[in-house]
């Protein structure tokens, strides 16, 4: 304190109200252990001729909810969040008050700075707020969100065949204990998803077109996903058969006789068949395999549906078609996305390339789709027809 005379006394009012009286060193210092709380330091007027006051409040520093990124959940699961302190030590003993949309929770950190609470049944915000002496206060606050069910089924099965379904969350994780209903020529069936989000059903004598819609408690149903039975198709080989099989057999049929330009129907069928293999060639559908930065790059600019166009088959990861059939599009968008899983070839060709998308591409003979300039250098570098996913 300047200009105080040295051992002068100085009041100190303590946090739990007692005063004790403390002196200035020769630089006109007062030295004194800190705790915490609300101090009150006085200069007498006897001393400076003035009276002189100041509040101090000490803290241990401010409270942290972590991790602070967790601010979305799902109805009905299960939220655990960490109190830490400026240092990142846990704090045991914090109070945490919670509001839900469907009432509020109280809770006190654990020896491990830990507090656990389920989500609710209700969607709508939340919000956390964390107290204890000698700290600062933290809040966080979150959003309680019904997730979607999305449903996938065999998309053709041939008659007395087993047809799948498959059920997962709008993120692509495998959903256990939904009901599925299959509606099915003349039926319908009721079955229940197991750990892998599968149901399967061997009722398939009558062909026809199948439909299935899954709901969970805690979710918003599924859209509906279509199927087909098919009656099974007997392959002719028309090399030795010309003119086709009798139905449902191998069969040949008898050709007619005909002549179409002065020449018989069955040199002319001849020559189709030796050109079929160029006319395939020139009108062959567009394919090519997309990595995932470039769909995730469309996605994120909403660029999907543009890509999707311009394609007839985009054959993808794993990854990127759980993402893709997570998403709320509609199904003509999702079925032009295939995703492919490397084979032993495909491996081979990881090995030595090492990328997994250009690997895909070579497996599948496609021209690679990309947003990443190393991954588009080893596509030329294995001779892969690239396009960039600026050009789309």
């Amino acid at each position: 304190t300047k200009n105080v005379p040295v051992a002068a006394d100085i009041l100190l009012t303590l946090p739990d109200g007692k005063d004790v009286i403390i002196h200035t060193n020769a630089n006109g210092e007062i030295c004194y252990n800190f705790g915490c709380g609300i101090y009150k330091v006085i200069v007498p007027k006897n001393v400076c001729g003035e009276e002189y006051s100041r509040t101090i409040t000490t803290t241990y520093g401010k409270l942290h909810i972590t991790p602070s990124d967790l601010i979305k959940a799902k109805i009905n699961e299960t939220l655990t969040y960490i109190i830490k302190d400026d240092s990142g030590n846990v704090v045991k003993g914090a109070k945490v008050s919670i509001g839900l949309p469907d009432g509020n929770v109280a809770k006190t950190s654990d020896y491990a700075g830990k507090i656990t609470f389920n989500a609710g049944e209700k969607e709508g915000s939340y919000t956390l707020k964390v107290s204890k002496d000698c700290y600062e206060n933290d809040t966080l606050t979150g959003t309680i969100i019904m997730p979607k069910l999305v449903i996938k089924c065999d998309s053709e099965v041939n008659i007395n065949k087993t047809l799948c379904c498959y059920v997962k969350d709008q993120d692509g994780n495998n959903v256990e204990g939904a009901n599925v209903k299959l509606t099915m020529p003349g039926r319908e069936i009721l079955l229940i998803s197991d750990a892998s989000g599968k149901v399967c059903t061997n009722e398939t004598q009558i062909a026809g077109d199948v439909t299935a819609i899954a709901s969970k408690e805690g979710y918003e149903d599924s859209n509906i996903a279509t199927g087909k039975i098919i009656k099974e198709k007997i392959p002719c080989d028309t090399a030795i058969c010309p003119c086709g099989c009798i139905e449902g057999t191998t069969q040949c049929k008898p050709c007619p006789e005909c002549n179409i330009f002065g020449l018989p129907c069955w040199i002319l069928l001849l020559l189709l068949i030796l050109i079929a293999p160029l006319l395939f060639l020139l009108l062959r559908k567009k394919k090519i395999y997309a990595d995932e930065e470039s769909i995730n790059k469309a996605i994120k600019e909403e660029q999907l549906e543009n890509m999707a166009k311009q394609y007839d088959k985009i054959y993808v990861s794993r990854k990127s078609y759980d993402k893709i059939w997570g998403m709320d599009i509609e199904d003509k968008i999702k079925n032009k996305f295939e995703y492919v899983d490397l084979d032993e070839k495909g491996e081979k060709y990881q090995q030595e390339c090492g990328d997994e998308h250009v690997a895909r591409a070579k497996q599948q003979n496609l021209g690679l789709l990309t947003a990443n300039d190393e991954t588009a250098k080893k596509a030329k570098e294995n001779k892969i027809k690239i396009k960039r996913y600026e050009e789309i």
